[in-house]
């Protein structure tokens, strides 16, 4: 363990022509490859500010059917109807305004535009920035030293998940990695309502975080009442996020409420 700790610090030398080497190779895809899904994680990021601008963004997922059976007629590609969950669209929304400002101003279509598709997909790597960077939170957690803990984000950004995932086909689960992370970092720090929150935020973006939220919940809390009380409310909460004939405002009721109630079960 000496001895790796000792070969760690004796890179710190190198470690910002590793980092230029790693950026320039990530570029290098990013910049090449524009998978289906990306194009169509694109117009996303358009048509939720067109619902916004037109006042249906409560009807934003029947707004989206329609525009797909447009991007169907004209053989315009990314024609997939909205299936994520509302709080990922606002992020996606967001980020698009630029972007859906410069496709109204210049009357492009934005898979026609390479700056604009490489606009579109750049959410990644700010989400991906992000998520470096608490993951190096989690290593000063974990008391590990600074210098080592700088290579962890390191490590994950050249990885071929991050390669192949966000680079070339650009996954959209890098952005509720953030949250996972987040929740994770406070798992740690024995922050429980920052756990809960993280992880309620984390669960509508990526499903799979149910799967990470209720083992360390099993981990942290021995009283069965209380295992059983947080985990029910996760997945009532997840449901009713599902609910999308209920409306995207009830499930922003359901959020608050459900936030609310969970503070009850933290000891």
């Amino acid at each position: 363990m000496r001895n790796s700790k000792r070969y760690l610090n004796n890179l710190k030398i190198t470690y910002n022509i590793e980092w230029c080497i790693l950026i320039v190779l990530l570029l290098i895809p990013f910049v090449s490859f524009c998978y289906i899904d990306t194009k169509s994680i694109i117009h996303y990021e358009i048509n939720f500010v067109d619902a916004f601008c037109q006042g249906k963004i409560w009807d934003f997922y029947q707004f989206c059917y329609d525009k797909v059976q447009y991007y169907l007629q004209e053989g315009i590609p990314g024609n997939h109807y909205a299936t994520y969950d509302f709080p990922l669209h606002i992020v996606l929304g967001i980020w698009g305004i630029p972007l859906y400002m410069f496709c109204w101003h210049t009357s492009i279509e934005v898979t026609d535009s390479m700056l604009g598709l490489i606009y579109g997909k750049s959410i990644y790597i700010v989400a991906l920035i992000i998520s470096s960077y608490v993951l190096y939170r989690i290593c000063l957690s974990l008391e590990l030293d600074k210098e080592i803990a700088k290579y962890c984000p390191f490590l994950f950004c050249s990885s071929i998940l991050v390669y192949s995932s966000i680079c070339i086909m650009g996954q959209s689960d890098v952005i509720g990695m953030i949250f996972i992370l987040c929740g994770i970092d406070a798992y740690i720090n024995q922050k429980d309502r920052m756990f809960l929150f993280w992880f309620m935020i984390a669960v509508p973006f990526k499903m799979y975080a149910l799967f990470i939220f209720v083992p360390l919940l099993l981990l942290r809390h021995k009283s069965i009442l209380k295992i059983l009380g947080k985990g029910l409310l996760e997945v009532f909460e997840l449901e009713l996020v599902f609910a999308k004939s209920f409306g995207q405002f009830f499930q922003i009721e359901i959020y608050l409420v459900s936030t609310y109630m969970k503070s009850v079960f933290l000891i």
